[in-house]
């Protein structure tokens, strides 16, 4: 924070830095205070804390324990508009990398969430699929009904407001599409002069 002086006041958060030493993502939305999240060495520890910004007070609002591995997942834990916890859960009963939403898990199993793009007030920004190597943009109402928005073998989105940016590739080919959309209609296609490979890929897939 700053002072009237202009000056930084740099001021360390608690915790136990022995019991766990890494810090592995931090979060800070409108919905409410920054979010860090810790882990032990092992991996298999994780607690999640909510930091006043002002007096770098902390607040444990989760602690995930995995015996096996707890995977640090792209764009959690994070806040949604609501102030509501937003994060990916292995719910491992079913098998399923879960997007959960205050301590409840609202997609539903089979459906692997793969990152969160953006929390909002209504819904949930995610990638996410039921193909290993084929994912999809998807809407996620907090209400658990799923939109699939775009599909590729490699997609991500930035949304603001009504306007969402999209990119994908294909298993095919080295080019990426990337448009911009607005309320699901397609408005502007940006070109890439990227220099071409001098090879296209040739992929088959084997189910073994």
């Amino acid at each position: 924070r700053s002072e009237d002086e202009g000056d930084v006041v740099h001021a360390e958060i608690e915790g136990d830095h022995e019991a766990l030493p890494y810090l592995a993502t931090v979060s800070t939305s409108t919905g409410g205070d920054p979010l860090v999240s810790l882990l032990s060495r092992d991996q298999r520890r994780q607690v999640v804390l909510s930091v006043d910004p002002e007096t770098a007070d902390t607040t444990m609002v989760r602690e995930r324990t995995d015996p096996e591995w707890i995977d640090v997942m792209p764009g959690v834990p994070a806040r949604a508009a609501s102030g509501a916890i937003v994060e990916i859960v292995a719910d491992r009963s079913v098998d399923t990398n879960r997007l959960v939403v205050d301590d409840v898990a609202i997609t539903p199993p089979g459906l692997q969430v793969e990152a969160v793009l953006h929390a909002g007030a209504d819904d949930i920004l995610v990638v996410a699929g039921r193909d290993p190597v084929r994912s999809t943009v998807c809407r996620v109402g907090l209400d658990g009904s799923v939109t699939e928005l775009l599909s590729g073998g490699t997609v991500g989105a930035r949304r603001a407001g009504a306007l969402l940016c999209t990119a994908a590739t294909t298993l095919d080919s080295t080019a990426t599409d990337t448009a911009g959309w607005r309320d699901g209609v397609r408005i502007a296609t940006v070109t890439s002069y990227a220099e071409g490979p001098m090879s296209s890929p040739s992929v088959t897939m084997l189910t073994v």
